[in-house]
């Protein structure tokens, strides 16, 4: 999971990761807003699925587009003889602003 220093806003950019194994990776990341959020916001974006193969050296770059304070990546197989291992894990975060806006009293 991707954090900004002190609860940083940060805008995640992409993620790059190793992945050996056999079968199709599946790769979801989430956008892990804060209790009232948008509901119009996207919370989570399904990434291209990659094939996996025993003997690469290659890093699978993703583009993500989330702003906010913390972010996952999910990586899956869904079937019985699918396997997969991650050895590297990069997440490429830029930060925007050190807290959200404070929200004065009713008017």
């Amino acid at each position: 999971m991707a954090r900004g220093s002190r609860g940083d806003i940060v805008h995640s950019v992409g993620v790059r990761y190793r992945a050996l194994g056999a079968g199709l990776l599946r790769t979801r990341m989430y956008n892990m807003g804060t209790p009232g959020d948008d509901e119009n916001a996207e919370k989570w974006k399904d990434l291209d699925p990659i094939i996996l193969s025993r003997k690469t050296g290659r890093e699978k770059t993703v583009i993500a587009n989330f702003q906010d304070q913390a972010m996952q990546v999910q990586f899956r197989c869904i079937h019985i003889d699918e396997v997969f291992t991650i050895s590297k894990i990069i997440n490429f975060v830029k930060p925007v602003a050190e807290s959200y806006p404070i929200k004065s009293g009713s008017a």
